[in-house]
């Protein structure tokens, strides 16, 4: 590894987040965008269903996903789909355990952090022994609720500035945690805009990859390649990838997808989002800053 190549990497990093640390919340206009060491790719849709934009990490086919397709029995862990279902279909008033009262904004899209957590780590699955395990006993990703490494500085989750609440709801790393890649779903209590990336999905990117870096585990590597499920208030939800030069931030973000239980779109949605999250580490070297491409 090229110690020196990594090390500015990671100044780039905390420099970028020292200055989104205090800045207005939502999301992050043009002119500030372009003061930032951040390149910002906007994916179209076919880009996104082909994968061919993923480099350091694997997508499974829509076909790898029928082999596992959920087994329906009346169990606990499809009670909780259906309850969280409802939930995001009539919306809940009171009884229903969130971090905040429903009707404060984030409430749908903290609860659809919760519904794609079943989808992947809970839900029983066909094809598995006894058809009930889930497809984290396929895939190899743990799940936690918080920051994988210790962060090197105090986490500004579940703040609320401007009426807008936010949060990441989880991680997933690596069964072994020898892999430096990283997955993180959270939510947003604003509504998503195509094209424009919100201030705090930088933010969660940025400590994910600064905490592995600093992390002496993983002092090998140079790219924290991080994978984030983005849920919005408007009941969208987007996938962002990143990944860090030597001199600057690179996200690649997909259009916004509707999330409405009980519309055609939900299954499709749902179906690309699980084929992100189950696919594993890539082959792409981590250990060396990749040269960036030539325009």
């Amino acid at each position: 590894m090229d110690n020196a190549k990594a090390e500015e990497a990671l100044e780039t990093l905390e420099r970028t987040c020292s200055i989104l640390w205090n800045a207005k919340t939502g999301t992050i206009p043009a002119e500030v965008l372009a003061r930032l060491p951040l390149s910002l790719v906007t994916l179209d849709h076919q880009s996104v269903i082909s994968g061919v934009n993923v480099h350091y990490f694997t997508l499974w086919t829509e076909e790898d996903l029928r082999r596992y397709e959920r087994n329906l029995a009346p169990v606990e862990g499809n009670e909780r789909i259906s309850c969280d279902e409802t939930v995001l279909l009539n919306g809940c008033p009171m009884g229903y355990t969130l971090s905040r009262p429903w009707g404060s904004g984030g409430e749908w899209a903290e609860t659809m952090c919760s519904r794609f957590v079943s989808e992947v780590d809970i839900a029983p699955r066909k094809g598995t022994k006894g058809d009930m395990l889930a497809l984290k006993s396929l895939t190899g990703w743990r799940y936690s609720i918080g920051i994988p490494d210790d962060p090197p500085i105090p986490q500004p989750w579940y703040i609320q500035r401007e009426s807008y609440e936010w949060g990441p709801c989880c991680y997933w790393t690596m069964r072994g945690n020898k892999h430096p890649h990283v997955k993180a779903s959270m939510f947003h209590g604003v509504d998503g805009i195509d094209g424009m990336i919100l201030r705090e999905e930088v933010m969660v990117i940025l400590l994910v990859m600064i905490s592995r870096l600093s992390n002496e585990d993983f002092k090998k590597h140079a790219v924290v390649p991080v994978m984030l499920f983005s849920w919005m208030r408007n009941r969208h939800g987007r996938i962002l990838l990143a990944h860090c030069l030597e001199s600057r931030l690179v996200v690649e973000m997909s259009p916004l997808y509707p999330f409405e239980v009980g519309e055609e779109e939900w299954h499709d949605s749902l179906v690309l989002f699980t084929r992100y999250q189950a696919g594993g580490p890539s082959l792409s070297d981590t250990t060396k800053i990749p040269v960036p491409a030539v325009p």
